[in-house]
């Protein structure tokens, strides 16, 4: 439908201006095939091809998940465990796989919880900048985007949210039809 064709023009535009983006909608509404289909427009236009990782931060089995996604600092020997997005970025940096030349997006899928989103927002500025508790400073490359997928804002914080593009997914844009088809 031209609604929902609407919907992924819209979230480019949002990604070209901003490293992050919020996609808002209730569980069903389309958010996960809006963000697929639009990683993977361009890709069969220019042949760039798209990489998608999906994040649930609360999926993180630990009593401290904010390190497995960044990664953690051993007391004792002072040695660096990377976390998921620290690697994911290095990743990237490392190129060996040719990196440079695709679209990456990182799409965390759950609360926007200000115990690990407030890490990224020297990542999500003009700075494009993660920063590490051991000082180091990997600066995350323009192919890169952050989307976050939830369902409601409630937890987030203004520093956060103002650094992100905000797009709201509701379930009467686009028929079920029209979800599956763009996520073909």
């Amino acid at each position: 439908s031209g609604a929902w064709l609407g919907k992924v023009a819209q979230l480019r535009s949002v990604l070209a201006l901003a490293a992050g983006a919020v996609v808002v909608g209730d569980a069903g509404a389309g958010k996960s095939c809006l963000v697929a289909a639009c990683l993977d427009a361009p890709g069969r236009l220019d042949g760039v091809r798209g990489v998608l990782r999906v994040v649930d931060p609360k999926a993180l089995v630990a009593a401290n998940y904010k390190e497995l996604l960044f990664g953690r600092l051993d007391g004792t020997t002072l040695e660096w465990t990377d976390g998921l997005l620290t690697a994911f970025v290095r990743q990237v940096l490392a190129n060996e796989r040719g990196e440079a030349r695709k679209r990456h997006w990182l799409c965390l899928d759950g609360d926007v919880d200000p115990e690990w989103a407030e890490n990224l927002n020297s990542v999500l500025d003009d700075n494009r900048v993660l920063t590490l508790p051991t000082g180091e400073r990997l600066r995350v490359p323009a192919n890169v985007r952050f989307v976050f997928e939830v369902e409601d804002l409630a937890r987030a914080t203004p520093a956060t949210v103002s650094r992100c593009g905000v797009l709201h997914v509701d379930g009467s844009v686009a028929s079920t039809g029209d979800r599956v088809a763009a996520c073909l």
